[in-house]
């Protein structure tokens, strides 16, 4: 049987599933990453949701942030963009070195390597959701449906790193 779950039989002989199998990626060094742990490392006040992907060819990590819009619209009010939209913010080289260097320093007091640290960040305003096709029922990252989305600008950012 084949349900794309990591599970492991514990002693009294029955599954406990552990992971999705979506969910981790081999890379080249033979070690694999867990991206929902590392999503749920780099948790930052600007970010009401983080996706990490992992190339398996390289030893990197990219991540496509949905802003957190308070907290953005607040930043931006004390740095002289007031005048621009959520979309515009999610733009501005300003804003995502600023959410970059807060992940960066999230991941590095977590104590993350230096590889699952995402070296590029690329901003969405409209944040995933069942509607849109991203979550799924019950909430969950729909990562096929988000690489598909966003594979245009995951590729723009490995070819820049």
């Amino acid at each position: 049987m084949r349900t794309g779950d990591i599970g492991e039989i514990l002693p009294n002989g029955t599954l406990r599933v552990i992971d999705r199998i979506t969910n981790l990626v081999k890379q080249p060094h033979g070690e694999y990453i867990e991206l929902t742990r590392l999503e749920q490392a780099m948790q930052s006040n600007y970010l009401s949701q983080l996706f990490i992907h992992a190339d398996p060819l390289t030893m990197m990590t990219v991540a496509i942030g949905f802003p957190q819009h308070v907290e953005l619209i607040k930043w931006a009010k004390t740095h002289g963009f007031e005048h621009l939209s959520l979309e515009q913010l999610c733009k501005e080289e300003q804003v995502k070195t600023l959410i970059h260097d807060n992940l960066i320093s999230t991941g590095k007091s977590n104590n993350l390597l230096e590889n699952e640290i995402p070296k590029a960040i690329h901003l969405c305003s409209e944040h995933m959701t069942v509607e849109n096709g991203l979550l799924t029922e019950t909430f969950c990252t729909k990562r096929f449906a988000v690489i598909k989305q966003f594979s245009k600008e995951i590729k723009a950012m490995y070819d820049v790193i």
